[in-house]
């Protein structure tokens, strides 16, 4: 809900409610963005923070987080959520 919102913009003088990011380009690129693949990886350092409690990064993602960022750390924060404030 919190990235929804920071997308929109509320109604303001006048103005109506509006996205701010472009949603119908978006939503017409939606099969190039599913298929969007960056072949090789990054060597440096690299720290993915992740929420203790968000279900984002799973363990089946650590495979693929090794392999295209073989330097990283994962540093989870117990009880956060996938917004960790």
């Amino acid at each position: 809900r919190a990235f929804v919102l920071m997308n929109f913009g509320a109604p303001s003088q006048g103005r109506p409610a509006r996205w701010k990011c472009n949603i119908q380009g978006i939503s017409q690129s939606m099969d190039a963005v599913r298929l969007f693949d960056i072949p090789g990886s990054f060597s440096g350092p690299t720290l993915f923070v992740a929420g203790g409690a968000s279900n984002y990064i799973t363990e089946e993602c650590r495979p693929e987080m090794t392999q295209r960022f073989p330097n990283h750390r994962l540093h989870v924060i117990p009880g956060a959520g996938h917004w960790i404030r």
